[in-house]
């Protein structure tokens, strides 16, 4: 009690001002603001890089599927499947959830379909990152992201032209690891950049 009555004595006629603790919302709030970061767009840029990083893996497991099924041996057109959009015995095997582990043609779509929701997220991140405040390693890292994005989908379109043939179909489950490398790189800088942007530069100055 004597404590807080010193603190909040008169110096001339007027009070101290007892700072708030260093990580309490007011401070943290006023960390964010001094450096012009809005916690809800900035909370939106964390959810997509992970939701990014988390459709990548997606995307290596139903390669992992049309690897095994050896899916990549047959429709080996594009954009097309031999002409059509949907292969034409999609949903032959039932019951009807199996044709997404078990049939070729079916995996193979899915496949193509995942890649292209992958390739849109990316460059929305790309593009957004470009348009907001954002750090050089963010950028950094969106940047090495959409360029393995495209890579890896400019390959795969290759080894399917081809028949998939060992040496290209090797290469592209490499460089899925390092398209998720570059995934993970991302959302840890964005996860960087979000949490320290609210911690107060002077966490323990008092504010008079």
């Amino acid at each position: 009690a004597g404590e807080v009555a010193r603190a909040q004595r008169s110096d001339g006629g007027g009070k101290r001002h007892v700072p708030p603790p260093p990580l309490s919302p007011l401070c943290v709030a006023r960390g964010a603001a001094g450096r012009g970061i809005s916690p809800a767009s900035g909370g939106g840029k964390l959810l997509a890089a992970f939701a990014l990083a988390g459709l990548v893996y997606v995307q290596m497991l139903l390669g992992a599927i049309v690897a095994g099924l050896h899916a990549g041996l047959i429709y080996n057109t594009w954009p097309s499947m031999n002409g059509h959009f949907l292969p034409e015995d999609a949903f032959v095997l039932h019951p009807w959830w199996r044709n997404f582990f078990e049939n070729p043609g079916t995996a193979q779509f899915d496949h193509r379909l995942v890649a292209y929701i992958v390739a849109a997220g990316s460059l929305a991140f790309w593009l957004i990152v470009r348009r907001t405040r954002s750090g050089a390693a963010i950028r950094a890292s969106s940047n090495v992201l959409m360029a393995t994005v495209l890579f890896q989908i400019a390959l795969g379109i290759a080894t399917l032209l081809n028949e998939a043939p060992l040496a290209l179909a090797a290469l592209h489950q490499a460089t899925a690891i390092v398209v998720f490398a570059a995934a993970s790189w991302n959302a840890f800088e964005v996860a960087n950049a979000q949490f320290a942007s609210f911690i107060p530069a002077k966490a323990g100055t008092q504010q008079r």
